[in-house]
C-alpha cells in the first residue's frame, strides 16, 4: 500500500502469472498447438486513481483494525476419535 496504486489478482501473484505472449503473435496459442505455453492464465490489474486507491485503503485499514492476532489452538481443541 502506498497510497498511489492498488493491484488485484485471481491468482497467487507468482512468476508464472506474468508470463507474457510471444512477442511476434502477442497471443496465446491454443492447447496443444507446439507454441502453447504452459501458464497460468490469472486476471491480474493495477489501478492508478486517487479515488481507487482511497475506497480500498480504508476498506483494508477498516478490516485491518477490526481483526485480531488469532494463536493456534484458539478455535479447535483436538479431540480424540
Amino acid at each position: 500500500m502506498d497510497g498511489k496504486k492498488v493491484g488485484m489478482s485471481t491468482g497467487n501473484w507468482s512468476p508464472s502469472d506474468y508470463n507474457y505472449p510471444r512477442e511476434e503473435e502477442r497471443v496465446y496459442p491454443p492447447y496443444p498447438s507446439g507454441d502453447w505455453q504452459d501458464t497460468n492464465r490469472d486476471f491480474t490489474v493495477t489501478v492508478e486513481d486517487a479515488g481507487v486507491v482511497a475506497v480500498f485503503d480504508e476498506l483494508f485499514n477498516g478490516d485491518w483494525e477490526r481483526g485480531s492476532d488469532w494463536y493456534p489452538g484458539w478455535c479447535c481443541e483436538e479431540t480424540e476419535n
